[in-house]
């Protein structure tokens, strides 16, 4: 399903600049907005809002996540802390342009790696690249630590 935690997960980092030193995300949802509006009509839409929740692949998510998702933030997030993607070039759910999109709008685009798999949204093939960036990722973050200590 469309799983918003590497968007929020940026977005936080974005608020909280002192608060993440690194992210490691997933197939983010970068461009959520536009993906709802894609997978539902404007009928659809009006009865999510009417009804105050909406049923997808066995969830219930309340129309105030879509409505302050919509006004209050913005659909690719500025993040400041080196980051690591890893994300599907077969996702059906959120393209893996949203991922190539989200690194353009950065400012510094130097911090941000993404590793594009022959996967889907839900990346069940690609445990072996997950494992190679989290070990990059921790051992980088380690060596780091280290070299503080020892200054």
């Amino acid at each position: 399903h469309l799983n918003s935690g590497g968007y929020i997960a940026a977005r936080y980092a974005e608020l909280h600049p002192d608060r993440v030193k690194k992210l490691l995300l997933l197939c983010p949802a970068f461009g959520l907005v536009a993906r709802w509006q894609e997978f539902l009509s404007t009928d659809d839409l009006h009865q999510w809002k009417t009804r105050g929740s909406h049923s997808y692949d066995g969830h219930q998510l309340h129309y105030e996540f879509y409505d302050d998702i919509t006004k209050n933030h913005p659909e690719y997030p500025q993040i400041l802390c080196p980051t690591s993607i890893v994300h599907g070039k077969l996702d059906c759910l959120v393209p893996i342009e949203a991922s190539r999109t989200f690194i353009q709008k950065q400012i510094d685009q130097q911090s941000i790696d993404l590793t594009e798999t022959d996967d889907d949204h839900y990346l069940q093939k690609s445990l072996p690249e997950i494992l190679k960036v989290l070990s990059t990722f921790i051992n980088k973050n380690l060596s780091e630590h280290l070299l503080h200590f020892a200054n």
